[in-house]
């Protein structure tokens, strides 16, 4: 995976780009953080000054197991990626009322965030007939649903 870091490194060297390469999650903690060590080191080599985003494992996404990893002085635009997921899994019935009460609740929480918030989905196909939970695209068929996330 080093090899791959630095050639896309040095192909987008001179473009307006970040970096961004997901090691397997199964990896020990070490281990993925040593490859993101020598990822930035090969990345650098060649003069390359992009945007590095990395994610620490789950588990691993506080603040303080955070703290002293790739910070400046010794490594320069890295950026670390935590988002802890809260929103997480899919509703069986979408016409309850108890729904669009827990929706209301989610999204009043996330506007109280200071750093902003986004909302994301898989892309399924097949989901034209029926409500799936997973669906972006079939959530917000729901107009009661779509006016509470969209405001």
């Amino acid at each position: 995976m080093i090899y791959v870091a630095k050639f896309v490194g040095d192909r987008y060297k001179d473009d307006a780009a970040s970096y961004d390469q997901r090691a397997n999650s199964r990896h020990k903690w070490h281990r993925l953080e040593d490859y993101y060590k020598r990822a930035y080191k090969a990345i650098c080599y060649t003069g390359n000054s992009c945007i590095i985003s990395i994610m620490p494992l789950l588990y691993k996404q506080t603040l303080d197991n955070l703290v002293g990893f790739m910070e400046k002085q010794a490594y320069n635009n890295v950026w670390v990626e935590r988002h802890p997921h809260f929103i997480w899994g899919q509703y069986t019935n979408p016409d309850e009322a108890a729904f669009e009460m827990w929706v209301r609740a989610q999204v009043d929480a996330m506007k109280m965030t200071k750093a902003g918030w986004t909302n994301w989905s898989w892309r399924i196909y097949g989901d034209e007939n029926g409500f799936n939970g997973w669906s972006r695209r079939s959530v917000l068929r729901k107009a009661k649903i779509k006016n509470l996330i969209m405001g």
